[in-house]
């Protein structure tokens, strides 16, 4: 978890997007925004499965995200 953290304050940092696989969404890119203890704040800006939709400012769990 703590490795996940690392990866995506340092996708915040520099606006880079980071590939994850989430729970519901599976594989998607994001831009994060923010992260907490346990959710981060992010941006989709890249989905795999054509019934999903890129959406804007999207509240994710962290236990529910894994690094691609």
């Amino acid at each position: 978890m703590e490795s996940l953290k690392n990866v995506l304050s340092a996708a915040i940092e520099f606006g880079e997007c980071v590939f994850v696989t989430e729970k519901e969404r599976g594989n998607i890119g994001i831009i994060p925004r923010g992260v907490t203890t346990d959710c981060i704040l992010c941006d989709i800006v890249s989905v795999s499965r054509s019934c999903d939709t890129q959406k804007r400012r999207v509240k994710l769990d962290l236990v529910d995200i894994q690094l691609v």
